[in-house]
């Protein structure tokens, strides 16, 4: 009994060791859901996707969840301990009790399933970077602030490496956060076709007004989010710009250095240009946008599924610039290049994350 104890020790212990050298191995260490958000009720229900599991591999996941900080997935500033020293504190006070000899067992069997699932995942690529994002304009935070449609915000929330489908990856600029819901729109992913070629504008929107037929009509559409990203209506197209002369523009992001306007009216913005007092390129187009209910934004950054980042109102650079360069980027290079270069600004750990870039990164999965 004890050399079975023993020997699944040294197999844990050797496990731990490989996840503690490896921020990318520890991201993949992730307890299942035990909320599900409701939409119907717009609210968060309790769920447990255990519940067919044995005590032993439930054991494991609360282990999993106590490593995470409560999270479901790993977040780096949230890191207390070692998975090493968490283990040797368990074995240190029972080591030979049968409820340890099955945590073991349970335990070797996730971390080496884990261990390989990320050995083949892993990019040891070299990371591309970009010098469009200033370290210093940039803050890790644990929620996302409320603010309203008539405020401004200057906050992000940037996708975990385990997010799936259309949030892959993604930089979401957060419009509005309020008691009743959330908006935003993705800033680094270009709409593109089934073959994957970047969609222009005028494909969007053919003839429907002077803004697009003479001035914007090249430009790349990027894909603002799910809602409406399927409707060549109007109404789904949303245009952010730093022109603050347009009528009826709304400001949702102002720092020293101008301020982000979200749409206005087409009339207005076609004068501007037309007068030289903004250029094309300060103009960005989304198609669709970013939708979360009641209290659901919150609860996916609460378990792990965003990083919430605030980009300071005392940013060296102007954000608009930041919104074109990055439009630029994308459209001549993967989309995740521009999420790889905003997490490598928040420290260490965080571009570490970036090495699971090609988790699950095969084209089109957006669904």
């Amino acid at each position: 009994m004890k050399k079975v104890i023993l020997s699944s020790y040294r197999a844990l212990i050797k496990h731990a060791h490989a996840f503690d050298a490896s921020v990318a191995h520890r991201a993949m260490l992730c307890s299942s859901p035990i909320h599900n958000y409701d939409h119907l009720k717009r609210e968060w229900t309790s769920y447990d996707s255990s519940q067919e599991w044995d005590e032993s591999r439930k054991s494991v996941d609360a282990f999993i969840r106590v490593l995470n900080d409560s999270k479901e997935w790993y977040h780096p500033s949230h890191r207390k301990e070692t998975l090493r020293s968490f283990i040797r504190n368990r074995f240190r006070n029972s080591p030979f009790s049968t409820q340890n000899l099955n945590f073991a067992f349970a335990a070797v069997k996730v971390l080496h399933h884990s261990q390989s699932a990320a050995s083949s995942l892993v990019d040891r690529s070299p990371t591309p970077t970009h010098p469009i994002w200033d370290p210093s304009d940039f803050s890790v935070l644990e929620t996302i602030p409320l603010h309203g449609t008539n405020e401004t915000s200057n906050h992000f929330v940037v996708a975990h490496p385990l997010l799936p489908g259309i949030f892959r990856h993604s930089i979401v600029l957060i419009l509005k956060h309020d008691s009743s819901s959330a908006l935003g729109v993705i800033i680094n992913k270009p709409l593109t076709n089934s073959e994957g070629a970047v969609t222009p504008l005028w494909s969007i929107v053919p003839d429907q007004h002077t803004l697009f037929t003479k001035f914007l009509s090249n430009h790349a559409v990027m894909l603002g989010g799910p809602v409406g990203a399927e409707s060549s209506d109007m109404m789904s197209l949303l245009i952010l710009h730093n022109c603050g002369d347009v009528a009826g523009a709304s400001c949702v992001s102002e720092g020293p250095h101008g301020k982000v306007f979200l749409n206005g009216e087409l009339d207005s913005m076609v004068e501007c240009l037309e007068k030289g007092i903004c250029e094309k390129d300060n103009f960005i187009c989304f198609l669709g946008f970013s939708s979360w209910g009641e209290g659901q934004l919150s609860g996916e950054v609460e378990r792990g599924s965003w990083f919430s980042v605030a980009h300071s109102a005392n940013r060296k650079q102007d954000l608009v610039r930041h919104f074109s360069q990055t439009h630029h980027d994308t459209c001549a290079a993967p989309y995740s290049n521009a999420w790889c270069d905003l997490l490598q600004t928040l420290g260490e750990e965080f571009g570490d994350l970036t090495k699971l870039r090609s988790l699950q990164s095969k084209p089109h999965d957006d669904s």
